[in-house]
């Protein structure tokens, strides 16, 4: 189970943190070491990079625990980090 950082917000949803990548779901429950999200169609995640927002829904995916909607997002974070690596490589030749 990871160790997020939860936050419940004012609306009655939660914020999930880690590593620069936040989940906001409207409920959870913990099941064995997973964080399985309540209405899980309906959570997004976000992250920011080069001072940009960017969310993702998990609509379309529909990941069913939050630790499997993060290592997903994890992905995505770090495609976004190793783009701009090689683009300032291509750059800096």
């Amino acid at each position: 189970m990871y160790q997020f950082n939860k936050v419940k917000l004012d609306n009655g949803a939660w914020r999930f943190e880690l590593d620069g990548i936040s989940l906001i779901m409207d409920g959870f429950l913990i099941k064995g070491d997973k964080h399985w999200i309540n209405n899980s169609e309906k959570a997004i995640a976000l992250f920011n990079f080069k001072g940009e927002m960017y969310s993702v829904s998990n609509q379309l995916q529909d990941y069913k625990t939050a630790e499997d909607f993060y290592n997903a997002m994890k992905e995505q974070y770090a495609f976004f980090h190793t783009q701009n690596k090689v683009n300032n490589l291509k750059y800096a030749s």
